[in-house]
């Protein structure tokens, strides 16, 4: 009895992923939300946080 209902489960599983993967206009909202994401994350990391100095470079240099 606990195997059909395991069973029942995993299959209920499946089928509801499958159905959601289906969903086209759901998978573009989330694929949109991904790289405005992603694209924000970027743009902070490049205008906030500074890159290192390289460290072969001396003070005087005017590499930096």
């Amino acid at each position: 009895m606990a195997y059909n209902t395991i069973g029942w489960y995993g299959s209920f599983s499946l089928c509801s992923s499958i159905y959601i993967l289906s969903n086209f206009k759901l998978m573009q909202e989330i694929i949109t939300y991904s790289i405005v994401v992603l694209a924000v994350v970027f743009l902070i990391r490049k205008f906030f946080f500074k890159t290192k100095k390289d460290k072969n470079c001396s003070k005087g240099c005017n590499c930096g």
